[in-house]
């Protein structure tokens, strides 16, 4: 993927990161059922674009340009519908500071680390992951995890470094999924909740 395909990716994936920004100000029992359905739109329109031939075209006139090869394939959905997927796990499960926490560092972690390794990195560490682009997932995730009410700064640097272990070597699967998940545990570890 080229440095501007993924800078429009990653575009996106900032913008989800409003979502959270809004659940912190609007309650759970509105912000949940709207972000579930939002989700489950996500996931209908992803799983359709595959079998529905105007659905596939209409999505890859859109999106088709920050698509990666595997999301392509037949029976995978895309990274937008996993962070969505994340969206209502870490809102259903999570004290709100954590949510809210949890679904930044996802959004701003994991852009920042996509975007310096791409354009600074030379150190690899594990595939195509390196050391400059982990080092600005943990600088601007735990920035933004501190920036939430309630999150220590000592919290917030621990979660960032844990989700940017899941972010380095979570290959297998889509991070998007697990980030949120382990760094909303970590918090919910260390702050006692």
């Amino acid at each position: 993927m080229t440095f501007s395909q993924e800078l429009g990716r990653k575009a996106i994936h900032l913008a989800s990161g409003l979502l959270p920004l809004a659940y912190w100000f609007t309650p759970k029992s509105i912000f949940f059922p709207v972000i579930a359905v939002v989700a489950a739109g996500t996931v209908a329109v992803d799983y359709s674009r595959h079998r529905i031939h105007w659905v596939g075209s209409a999505f890859n006139t859109v999106f088709g340009f920050v698509l990666r090869d595997n999301e392509n394939s037949t029976n995978s959905l895309t990274g937008g519908s996993t962070v969505m997927i994340a969206q209502v796990v870490a809102v259903a499960i999570f004290p709100k500071p954590v949510a809210v926490a949890s679904l930044l560092i996802l959004s701003v972690g994991d852009s920042a680390a996509a975007l310096a390794g791409q354009a600074l990195g030379k150190h690899k560490i594990y595939r195509e992951k390196t050391l400059e682009g982990t080092c600005a997932f943990v600088l601007c995730s735990s920035l933004v995890a501190f920036l939430v009410p309630g999150i220590p700064l000592y919290a917030a640097l621990l979660a960032a470094f844990f989700a940017s272990i899941v972010e380095v070597f979570l290959n297998a699967v889509d991070d998007n999924l697990f980030i949120p998940i382990v760094s909303g545990l970590v918090l919910v570890v260390l702050l006692g909740l």
